[in-house]
């Protein structure tokens, strides 16, 4: 018998501008699609607020078999009527902190379905660079939702031992933690730039343009040498602040031979033909719980500049890419240079290199066996 699992998530497809999330959540309902019955409770906005042109408040038939209720919030009417026709369905809270699709939800489980099952998957949400942001809010709720036992007899997902380990922290009652990393792409090495030439580089970056991603510093390590030749740098994501937005640009305008530009958001459709334009991938972000962007970076045969912050280590070794702590400049300034010089032949290597990296974590693990584990009823 499959198993019936409800999810909870603010955005979920058509919406895609909160990125990795919607990623992570489409990606599991794709896998589980002929495997488990997956039922999805979403938001009907995307992240900037703009209303999804969906109807809302009923079930519908998403891409992946998967039904679909976009509503401003779940009811605990919707919930008894699922449970009533999944008895031994399975809860399932994207995130920790959304009073909507985390809070509430919990909140409703414990009173009223402490019976079914519940597994979160905290998203990177208590990530030390994801906890600076309105930290006093979130460590306040935390401490609540521990005195209340919000998360009490629930099973964490983590998708690597690091968010194990803030798990325990923050929760030290936590029984049950299983970790089973995000649902990769499948490498796809097509699409491919072929024109890579001495002194010029076209780098990019797919992200929300926010502080915490910390795309400075790439242009700060650009201003650290002189460049000689001609670089490109196009960020594809959308503007959620407007003012970090125009500090960029105005860093970008005073660096001779490059190119700078805020693209906007991109449909999750159109990226695969991005990576095969560019030859370097830069995302120095001070916190990733995964990566999709850096990961399909790999999946794509693009090498990858990223800070140490993200699940992904001791690239150069591999020649999929380089990963420096940020407060390393002169080490983005070095790695900068070198993909710059670089002509088509060297670039090759690397560009084989990120295929592998990409191909070794795809091929790791049986994907459709661990989750149906994880989402098991009696497990």
């Amino acid at each position: 018998m499959k198993p019936a699992i409800l999810s909870f998530i603010d955005w979920y497809k058509p919406a895609f501008k909160a990125g990795g999330p919607v990623r992570s959540m489409s990606n599991l309902t794709e896998l589980l699609k002929d495997n488990a019955d997956c039922f999805v409770v979403c938001g009907n906005t995307e992240i900037d607020g703009t209303k999804l042109k969906v109807p809302n408040n009923e079930w519908l038939k998403g891409h992946n078999n998967e039904q679909i209720f976009y509503c401003k919030k779940p009811k605990r009417t919707l919930i008894k009527e699922w449970t009533k026709q999944n008895p031994d369905g399975v809860f399932h809270i994207n995130g920790i902190y959304s009073f909507r699709f985390s809070i509430m939800p919990l909140f409703l489980r414990k009173v009223y379905f402490p019976k079914n099952r519940t597994v979160v998957s905290p998203r990177g949400m208590l990530n030390e660079g994801a906890l600076k942001i309105k930290a006093v809010k979130k460590y306040a709720f935390i401490a609540f939702a521990r005195g209340f036992g919000l998360f009490d007899n629930v099973t964490w997902h983590a998708t690597s031992e690091e968010e194990k380990s803030q798990i325990k922290k923050f929760f030290p009652q936590a029984k049950q933690i299983r970790i089973i990393s995000n649902i990769p792409l499948a490498p796809n090495k097509s699409n491919t730039v072929q024109n890579k030439v001495k002194n010029e580089l076209r780098m990019f970056s797919v992200t929300r343009v926010v502080p915490i991603k910390r795309i400075e510093t790439i242009l700060n390590a650009l201003q650290a040498f002189p460049v000689e030749g001609k670089i490109v740098f196009d960020v594809f994501g959308p503007v959620e602040d407007r003012d970090y937005a125009e500090k960029l640009v105005r860093i970008a305008r005073v660096i001779p031979h490059l190119t700078f530009e805020l693209k906007g958001a991109l449909e999750p459709e159109k990226l695969s033909d991005i990576y095969g334009q560019y030859h370097l991938f830069a995302l120095p972000s001070s916190n990733e719980n995964f990566g999709h962007s850096i990961y399909e970076s790999f999946a794509h045969a693009c090498p990858v500049l990223i800070s140490d912050k993200t699940p992904w280590h001791q690239l150069e070794k591999e020649k999929a890419g380089v990963d420096l702590d940020l407060n390393h400049l002169q080490g983005f300034s070095d790695a900068i240079k070198l993909f710059l010089q670089m002509e088509q032949t060297e670039l090759n290597q690397w560009k084989d290199g990120a295929f592998a990296f990409a191909q070794k974590h795809y091929l790791k693990e049986e994907w459709i066996n661990s989750y149906l584990s994880l989402f098991a009823p009696n497990d």
